[in-house]
């Protein structure tokens, strides 16, 4: 399914760059990478789990963590369609779309494999808690990502400065209204659409199983 959205994805947007003769979208396709990127560190702690140290296994979830946001980011971009004309506006929607359901499965996909390790490394009674504030905390990822215009690479970079201004955030929440409301509404966005992919992959689970 992944492989499959990821190639329509790539396919529209190769057809509106014809179309348009415009290279304009061509940041979906380094999203998308972004996307993908929490989603291969999982897997890949997943496969070198038994030969791994807790604390290496704590600091590669860390860095998952750190670029978790980037998967469901790209739902933010249909903000570039204020830009599209009247014939292509259509088009566009329709590319920005794929590329953010593909994010999001990316996303939603690495969160799964996440609690699995948690809960093999700490126990299930972790599981619950470790998804909430994953998703949840995509929300605030979002925020800093689309609207401070931060990214991963700028905390890893700069990350006195950028801890500097998130700290501001927490210690004065009521001077930072608009931050924590859009953090918090899209968060819960988010964390609905997450049990939502959970319940379809659990009964697609179970019906292969029968």
């Amino acid at each position: 399914m992944l492989i499959l959205i990821s190639a329509m994805a790539f396919a529209f947007l190769f057809i509106r760059i014809i179309y348009t003769q415009s290279f304009r979208f061509l940041f979906l396709p380094w999203n998308l990478f972004l996307a993908f990127v929490p989603y291969a560190i999982t897997n890949y702690i997943m496969r070198k789990e038994h030969n791994m140290y807790r604390i290496k296994i704590i600091a590669y979830l860390a860095i998952w963590w750190l670029f978790l946001p980037n998967a469901p980011y790209i739902v933010t971009d249909l903000v570039h369609l204020k830009l599209s004309s009247y014939y292509s506006v259509w088009l566009d929607m329709l590319i920005i779309y794929l590329f953010s359901i593909a994010g999001l499965l990316f996303g939603f996909k690495s969160v799964k494999n996440a609690a699995l390790i948690i809960t093999s490394q700490f126990g299930a009674k972790y599981h619950s808690i470790f998804v909430n504030l994953a998703v949840l905390s995509c929300g605030f990822g979002i925020y800093l990502g689309r609207i401070v215009r931060l990214n991963s690479w700028d905390m890893i970079l700069h990350p006195f400065v950028n801890l500097q201004y998130i700290l501001k955030l927490f210690v004065h929440p009521d001077n930072s209204l608009i931050a924590w409301s859009f953090s918090l509404i899209v968060g819960f966005f988010l964390l609905a659409l997450y049990h939502i992919f959970s319940l379809f992959a659990t009964y697609d689970y179970q019906e292969k199983s029968i």
